[in-house]
């Protein structure tokens, strides 16, 4: 397993895939203004093509906290800008799940990658998770930030608990999907590195 390595060349890597991911992400939820359920659509599209990105960054930052860090930097970004605090401790959490399947094949390894970045994506269920703990107030507050009662109402009705799950395994299975897709378009690049 690869050892901690946060040299200058890593920490650029990190800053730069790291913005990377939080503006497709950001981009993906802005989907969300044209309704509750382009929420959805825009959350699968931002976690396919972030797959694509990351798959890059594993290989470019082949160091155990990469992940982590992402997820720390972006998780803090998204309680900045209004969401839930949880988000925070969950960035971390799979953030360094994340790190520890893909440096446990030293970063070459196709699946154990794509893997990685699939469980990494599972933070990503943070901003909602208050629908679980207390939905009454979550979507008051959703009424508020859109300054819609209606959206709120219609967000309420679709993101149930059931359907939440249902859309976060959804979101797995197109990370896994994205990032075998990213490996595929980067294999002569992963051959030369030795990545199988």
């Amino acid at each position: 397993m690869n050892s901690v390595d946060l040299n200058v060349k890593n920490l650029i890597n990190i800053g730069v895939f790291t913005a990377i991911y939080f503006v497709i992400w950001f981009m993906g939820g802005m989907f969300g203004l044209l309704g509750p359920q382009f929420i959805i659509i825009g959350g699968f599209i931002s976690g396919f093509i972030n797959a694509i990105v990351m798959m890059m960054y594993l290989v470019r930052t082949p160091t155990i906290g990469a992940l982590t860090i992402t997820g720390l930097i972006t998780s803090t970004l998204m309680v900045l800008t209004g969401h839930s605090i949880l988000s925070i401790p969950m960035g971390l959490c799979f953030g360094f799940l994340g790190d520890l399947i893909a440096s446990s094949g030293h970063f070459k390894d196709r699946w154990r990658n794509i893997i990685g970045y699939a469980v990494f994506t599972l933070w990503g269920i943070a901003p909602i998770l208050p629908i679980f703990l207390n939905s009454e107030a979550y979507f008051e507050d959703v009424a508020k930030q859109m300054n819609s009662p209606e959206y709120a109402q219609q967000m309420q009705a679709l993101f149930t608990p059931t359907t939440v799950i249902l859309i976060t395994l959804t979101g797995v299975v197109i990370a896994l999907i994205g990032g075998f897709f990213g490996t595929k378009l980067m294999d002569k690049h992963f051959v030369k590195a030795g990545m199988v």
